[in-house]
Protein backbone atom coordinates (compact mmCIF):
# COMPACT_ATOMS: atom_id res chain seq x y z
CA UNK A 1 0.00 0.00 0.00
CA UNK A 2 2.82 2.42 -0.82
CA UNK A 3 0.92 4.42 -3.42
CA UNK A 4 2.96 5.84 -6.31
CA UNK A 5 6.20 4.76 -4.60
CA UNK A 6 5.34 1.20 -5.69
CA UNK A 7 5.72 2.24 -9.33
CA UNK A 8 9.07 3.93 -8.65
CA UNK A 9 10.38 0.93 -6.72
CA UNK A 10 9.30 -1.49 -9.45
CA UNK A 11 10.93 0.61 -12.17
CA UNK A 12 14.13 0.74 -10.15
CA UNK A 13 14.14 -3.04 -9.62
CA UNK A 14 13.41 -3.69 -13.31
CA UNK A 15 16.21 -1.42 -14.52
CA UNK A 16 18.81 -2.80 -12.15
CA UNK A 17 17.82 -6.42 -12.80
CA UNK A 18 17.38 -6.46 -16.58
CA UNK A 19 19.94 -3.87 -17.73
CA UNK A 20 22.87 -4.58 -15.43
CA UNK A 21 23.80 -7.97 -16.89
CA UNK A 22 27.15 -9.65 -16.29
CA UNK A 23 28.39 -8.40 -19.62
CA UNK A 24 27.32 -4.81 -19.00
CA UNK A 25 27.34 -4.25 -15.27
CA UNK A 26 27.61 -0.46 -15.50
CA UNK A 27 24.72 0.24 -17.85
CA UNK A 28 22.36 1.65 -15.18
CA UNK A 29 23.16 3.69 -12.09
CA UNK A 30 20.48 5.18 -9.83
CA UNK A 31 21.48 7.97 -7.45
CA UNK A 32 19.03 9.01 -4.75
CA UNK A 33 19.36 11.55 -1.97
CA UNK A 34 21.27 13.86 -4.30
CA UNK A 35 20.84 17.38 -5.67
CA UNK A 36 22.06 18.87 -8.95
CA UNK A 37 23.90 22.08 -8.07
CA UNK A 38 25.58 23.06 -11.37
CA UNK A 39 25.86 22.23 -15.05
CA UNK A 40 28.67 22.88 -17.51
CA UNK A 41 30.07 21.68 -20.84
CA UNK A 42 33.50 20.39 -21.87
CA UNK A 43 35.55 20.27 -25.07
CA UNK A 44 34.32 16.75 -25.84
CA UNK A 45 30.72 17.99 -26.29
CA UNK A 46 29.75 16.32 -23.04
CA UNK A 47 27.45 17.68 -20.35
CA UNK A 48 29.02 17.82 -16.89
CA UNK A 49 26.53 17.64 -14.01
CA UNK A 50 27.74 18.60 -10.54
CA UNK A 51 25.88 16.66 -7.85
CA UNK A 52 25.75 17.12 -4.10
CA UNK A 53 25.00 13.95 -2.14
CA UNK A 54 23.09 14.41 1.09
CA UNK A 55 24.91 12.89 4.04
CA UNK A 56 23.89 13.58 7.61
CA UNK A 57 27.31 13.04 9.12
CA UNK A 58 29.50 14.88 6.59
CA UNK A 59 29.34 18.16 4.77
CA UNK A 60 31.65 19.78 2.26
CA UNK A 61 33.60 18.78 -0.83
CA UNK A 62 33.47 15.05 0.00
CA UNK A 63 29.79 15.13 -0.91
CA UNK A 64 30.34 16.71 -4.34
CA UNK A 65 30.63 14.60 -7.47
CA UNK A 66 30.88 15.51 -11.15
CA UNK A 67 29.38 13.15 -13.74
CA UNK A 68 29.80 13.30 -17.51
CA UNK A 69 26.92 12.53 -19.90
CA UNK A 70 26.32 12.31 -23.65
CA UNK A 71 22.71 13.43 -23.21
CA UNK A 72 20.69 14.77 -20.28
CA UNK A 73 16.93 14.60 -19.88
CA UNK A 74 15.79 17.04 -17.21
CA UNK A 75 12.50 16.62 -15.34
CA UNK A 76 13.34 19.21 -12.71
CA UNK A 77 10.81 21.95 -11.91
CA UNK A 78 11.35 24.95 -14.14
CA UNK A 79 12.59 27.16 -11.27
CA UNK A 80 15.30 24.59 -10.49
CA UNK A 81 16.37 24.45 -14.14
CA UNK A 82 16.53 28.26 -14.16
CA UNK A 83 19.27 28.20 -11.49
CA UNK A 84 21.37 25.93 -13.73
CA UNK A 85 20.72 28.01 -16.86
CA UNK A 86 21.54 31.49 -15.49
CA UNK A 87 25.30 31.27 -16.29
CA UNK A 88 24.45 30.72 -19.96
CA UNK A 89 21.29 32.77 -20.56
CA UNK A 90 19.53 35.23 -18.29
CA UNK A 91 16.61 35.54 -20.69
CA UNK A 92 15.96 31.76 -20.77
CA UNK A 93 16.27 31.56 -17.00
CA UNK A 94 13.75 34.38 -16.66
CA UNK A 95 11.31 32.53 -18.93
CA UNK A 96 11.68 29.40 -16.80
CA UNK A 97 11.11 31.40 -13.63
CA UNK A 98 7.98 32.97 -15.11
CA UNK A 99 6.17 29.63 -14.68
CA UNK A 100 4.45 29.94 -11.33
CA UNK A 101 4.03 27.10 -8.84
CA UNK A 102 1.35 26.95 -6.15
CA UNK A 103 1.81 25.45 -2.69
CA UNK A 104 -0.77 23.14 -1.14
CA UNK A 105 -1.21 21.81 2.39
CA UNK A 106 -2.90 18.47 2.95
CA UNK A 107 -4.62 17.66 6.23
CA UNK A 108 -5.31 13.93 6.66
CA UNK A 109 -7.97 12.96 9.20
CA UNK A 110 -8.72 9.45 10.48
CA UNK A 111 -11.60 8.25 12.66
CA UNK A 112 -11.96 4.74 14.04
CA UNK A 113 -15.59 4.71 13.00
CA UNK A 114 -17.67 5.69 9.97
CA UNK A 115 -18.51 9.38 10.34
CA UNK A 116 -19.76 9.51 6.72
CA UNK A 117 -22.69 7.27 7.58
CA UNK A 118 -26.08 8.72 8.51
CA UNK A 119 -27.04 8.09 12.14
CA UNK A 120 -30.40 6.31 12.53
CA UNK A 121 -31.20 7.83 15.91
CA UNK A 122 -30.50 11.15 17.55
CA UNK A 123 -30.42 11.77 21.29
CA UNK A 124 -32.98 14.44 22.21
CA UNK A 125 -31.65 17.93 22.95
CA UNK A 126 -28.15 16.86 21.90
CA UNK A 127 -26.36 17.81 18.72
CA UNK A 128 -24.84 14.72 17.11
CA UNK A 129 -22.81 14.88 13.93
CA UNK A 130 -24.66 12.96 11.23
CA UNK A 131 -24.43 13.47 7.49
CA UNK A 132 -27.82 14.01 5.76
CA UNK A 133 -27.41 10.73 3.85
CA UNK A 134 -24.74 8.07 3.52
CA UNK A 135 -21.88 9.44 1.44
CA UNK A 136 -20.34 7.25 -1.22
CA UNK A 137 -18.00 8.86 -3.71
CA UNK A 138 -14.56 10.24 -4.47
CA UNK A 139 -15.01 13.57 -2.67
CA UNK A 140 -15.60 17.10 -3.88
CA UNK A 141 -13.88 20.25 -5.15
CA UNK A 142 -14.95 23.76 -4.20
CA UNK A 143 -14.99 26.65 -6.73
CA UNK A 144 -13.29 29.85 -5.62
CA UNK A 145 -16.54 31.82 -5.88
CA UNK A 146 -17.78 29.93 -2.79
CA UNK A 147 -15.10 31.73 -0.73
CA UNK A 148 -14.13 28.53 1.05
CA UNK A 149 -10.75 28.31 2.83
CA UNK A 150 -10.33 24.72 1.58
CA UNK A 151 -10.20 23.77 -2.08
CA UNK A 152 -11.20 20.12 -1.95
CA UNK A 153 -11.78 16.94 0.03
CA UNK A 154 -11.25 13.30 -0.92
CA UNK A 155 -13.02 10.43 0.83
CA UNK A 156 -10.00 8.11 0.96
CA UNK A 157 -11.65 5.35 2.99
CA UNK A 158 -14.44 5.10 0.40
CA UNK A 159 -12.15 5.28 -2.63
CA UNK A 160 -9.60 2.78 -1.27
CA UNK A 161 -11.48 0.61 1.23
CA UNK A 162 -8.86 -2.12 0.85
CA UNK A 163 -6.44 0.09 2.80
CA UNK A 164 -8.71 0.48 5.81
CA UNK A 165 -7.19 -2.49 7.63
CA UNK A 166 -3.60 -1.52 6.85
CA UNK A 167 -3.25 1.08 9.58
CA UNK A 168 -2.22 0.00 13.06
CA UNK A 169 -4.16 2.81 14.70
CA UNK A 170 -7.53 1.81 13.27
CA UNK A 171 -9.70 -1.13 12.31
CA UNK A 172 -11.78 -1.90 9.23
CA UNK A 173 -14.63 0.42 10.18
CA UNK A 174 -12.86 3.72 9.72
CA UNK A 175 -13.10 7.07 7.95
CA UNK A 176 -10.12 8.63 6.18
CA UNK A 177 -10.36 12.09 4.63
CA UNK A 178 -7.77 14.28 2.89
CA UNK A 179 -8.44 17.99 2.86
CA UNK A 180 -6.50 20.39 0.62
CA UNK A 181 -5.77 24.04 1.37
CA UNK A 182 -3.90 26.59 -0.75
CA UNK A 183 -3.43 26.41 -4.49
CA UNK A 184 -3.33 29.36 -6.85
CA UNK A 185 -4.33 32.21 -4.54
CA UNK A 186 -6.23 35.30 -5.67
CA UNK A 187 -7.53 37.14 -2.61
CA UNK A 188 -9.68 39.38 -4.80
CA UNK A 189 -11.66 36.30 -5.86
CA UNK A 190 -11.53 34.31 -2.64
CA UNK A 191 -10.71 36.45 0.42
CA UNK A 192 -10.74 33.35 2.64
CA UNK A 193 -8.04 31.50 0.70
CA UNK A 194 -4.94 30.48 2.67
CA UNK A 195 -1.51 31.26 1.20
CA UNK A 196 1.79 29.61 2.13
CA UNK A 197 4.80 31.90 1.74
CA UNK A 198 7.52 29.69 3.21
CA UNK A 199 8.50 26.07 3.66
CA UNK A 200 7.75 25.79 7.36
CA UNK A 201 4.50 25.05 9.14
CA UNK A 202 4.89 26.31 12.68
CA UNK A 203 2.94 24.57 15.46
CA UNK A 204 0.67 27.61 15.60
CA UNK A 205 0.01 27.41 11.85
CA UNK A 206 -0.70 23.69 12.08
CA UNK A 207 -3.17 24.24 14.89
CA UNK A 208 -4.87 26.98 12.88
CA UNK A 209 -5.17 24.71 9.81
CA UNK A 210 -6.50 21.82 11.87
CA UNK A 211 -9.22 23.95 13.50
CA UNK A 212 -10.04 25.56 10.16
CA UNK A 213 -10.55 22.16 8.52
CA UNK A 214 -12.69 20.86 11.37
CA UNK A 215 -14.92 23.92 11.24
CA UNK A 216 -15.21 23.93 7.44
CA UNK A 217 -15.98 20.21 7.15
CA UNK A 218 -18.64 20.54 9.84
CA UNK A 219 -20.23 23.28 7.76
CA UNK A 220 -20.06 21.32 4.52
CA UNK A 221 -21.16 17.94 5.82
CA UNK A 222 -23.67 18.71 8.55
CA UNK A 223 -24.78 22.32 8.90
CA UNK A 224 -22.07 23.43 11.38
CA UNK A 225 -22.66 20.63 13.91
CA UNK A 226 -19.05 19.94 15.00
CA UNK A 227 -17.25 16.93 13.67
CA UNK A 228 -16.00 14.53 16.34
CA UNK A 229 -12.27 14.88 16.95
CA UNK A 230 -10.31 12.50 14.74
CA UNK A 231 -8.29 9.67 16.27
CA UNK A 232 -5.33 10.57 14.11
CA UNK A 233 -4.31 13.46 11.86
CA UNK A 234 -1.29 14.61 9.89
CA UNK A 235 -0.49 17.91 8.16
CA UNK A 236 1.96 18.30 5.28
CA UNK A 237 2.95 21.33 3.21
CA UNK A 238 3.84 20.64 -0.41
CA UNK A 239 5.79 23.78 -1.31
CA UNK A 240 5.63 24.95 -4.95
CA UNK A 241 4.12 21.59 -5.92
CA UNK A 242 1.57 22.49 -8.62
CA UNK A 243 2.67 24.35 -11.78
CA UNK A 244 0.14 26.88 -12.97
CA UNK A 245 -0.68 26.88 -16.67
CA UNK A 246 -2.07 30.25 -17.65
CA UNK A 247 -3.20 31.47 -21.07
CA UNK A 248 -0.52 30.91 -23.78
CA UNK A 249 1.35 28.39 -21.61
CA UNK A 250 1.98 26.10 -24.61
CA UNK A 251 3.51 29.00 -26.53
CA UNK A 252 5.79 29.78 -23.58
CA UNK A 253 6.96 26.15 -23.39
CA UNK A 254 7.67 26.07 -27.13
CA UNK A 255 9.73 29.26 -26.84
CA UNK A 256 11.68 27.83 -23.90
CA UNK A 257 12.46 24.58 -25.73
CA UNK A 258 13.54 26.40 -28.91
CA UNK A 259 15.79 28.85 -27.05
CA UNK A 260 17.25 26.06 -24.90
CA UNK A 261 18.09 24.00 -27.98
CA UNK A 262 19.93 26.92 -29.57
CA UNK A 263 21.88 27.69 -26.41
CA UNK A 264 22.96 24.10 -25.84
CA UNK A 265 24.06 23.75 -29.48
CA UNK A 266 26.37 26.72 -29.00
CA UNK A 267 28.17 24.88 -26.23
CA UNK A 268 28.17 21.26 -27.41
CA UNK A 269 27.66 21.42 -31.18
CA UNK A 270 24.45 19.48 -30.65
CA UNK A 271 21.35 19.89 -28.51
CA UNK A 272 22.16 17.16 -25.99
CA UNK A 273 19.97 18.44 -23.16
CA UNK A 274 16.23 17.83 -23.29
CA UNK A 275 13.91 19.74 -20.97
CA UNK A 276 10.85 17.70 -20.05
CA UNK A 277 7.85 18.50 -17.90
CA UNK A 278 6.42 21.94 -17.32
Amino acid sequence: HGGLSNIINQLKSHLLKHHNSNNNSDSVHILSGSKIVAMKFNEENKVIIKIEHYQEEKEGEDNIQELKFDHVFSTLPSYEVANLIYPYSNSLADKLNSIKYASVATINLVWNNNVLQKKDSVVSNQQIFSVPSNLNGFGYLIPSKEHSPIIGVTFDSLTFPDLNSKFKYSDNNQTRLTTMIGGDIDKSVNPNAVAFDDYNLTPEKQKYLYNLVQKTLSKHLNKNIPLPSPDHHTIHLWHKSIPQKYVNHSELINNIQTQAGNIFKNHTQSSNITLLGT
